[in-house]
């Protein structure tokens, strides 16, 4: 247990000092702030102001095919929807891949669901 909580400390001590969530935040609103200037559709069929980010998690991926480990910094995309816990429906989510030096390595965006047009 004491590897387990050394270990999560060294990497909460990493997304700090790098302000990962900070990051996280700011690519993700540059992201939607220019994909809705081209293409109206971009949050598909969403108003920006229906959308809220939420951080929900750090997580270290290793073993990858591709490239190194990496600490991943997810902001989930919600709307409200007053049966899902907390009223917020999950829509999509974003993540931010980066280093140990807090470079970004990659980021992933994803919308999971569009807006329903039944009244």
């Amino acid at each position: 247990m004491k590897i387990e909580e050394d270990l999560e400390q060294k990497l909460l001590t990493i997304c700090e000092e790098f302000k990962l969530r900070e990051k996280a935040f700011e690519s993700l609103e540059e992201i939607i702030s220019e994909g809705l200037k081209s293409e109206v559709h971009f949050l598909n069929g969403y108003e920006r102001s229906e959308i809220q980010t939420i951080f929900d998690e750090y997580s270290y991926t290793i073993n990858k095919k591709y490239s190194e480990a990496t600490i991943d910094t997810r902001i989930g995309l919600y709307i409200f929807n007053d049966i899902y816990l907390d009223n917020l429906e999950p829509i999509g989510y974003y993540i931010l891949e980066a280093d140990f030096n807090g470079e970004i390595v990659d980021d992933i965006f994803v919308l999971e669901k569009e807006k329903s047009t039944k009244n």
